[in-house]
């Protein structure tokens, strides 16, 4: 009975340090940190790498490559389509294309 006052505290800071340790990583956690990307994704890595190409050649001003990107992604990616296609209209120059990505977009607040 006089130990039990001593080892309650004992046990509950053996349970508490137990719980806080980080499981080990796996692999898959180990290739992902050396490669600098950690986030959840939601994209196949082709389907992303598409975005982020088209999104690079646009901002280097390589205006009709951007065009095709975002428009090869937005046929790709039905999810993300309609910011696609007016990433692709605002980097287009003729204003009949444009108009015809715009008539491409499929929900209200993308229309507005």
């Amino acid at each position: 009975m006089a130990l039990a006052p001593l080892l309650l505290p004992l046990v509950a800071l053996v349970l508490s340090s137990t719980a806080c340790q980080n499981p080990k990583p796996s692999y898959t956690d180990s290739a992902a940190v050396l490669a600098g990307d950690t986030t959840q994704h939601v994209l196949l890595a082709e389907d992303r790498a598409l975005v982020l190409h088209a999104r690079e050649l646009d901002r280097a001003d390589s205006l009709e490559a951007a065009r095709s990107e975002y428009e090869q992604a937005a046929q790709k990616i039905p999810q993300l389509s309609d910011w696609l296609y007016l990433r692709a209209a605002g980097v287009t120059s003729d204003s009949l294309a444009r108009a015809a990505y715009y008539g491409k977009l499929r929900t209200d607040v993308a229309r507005d």
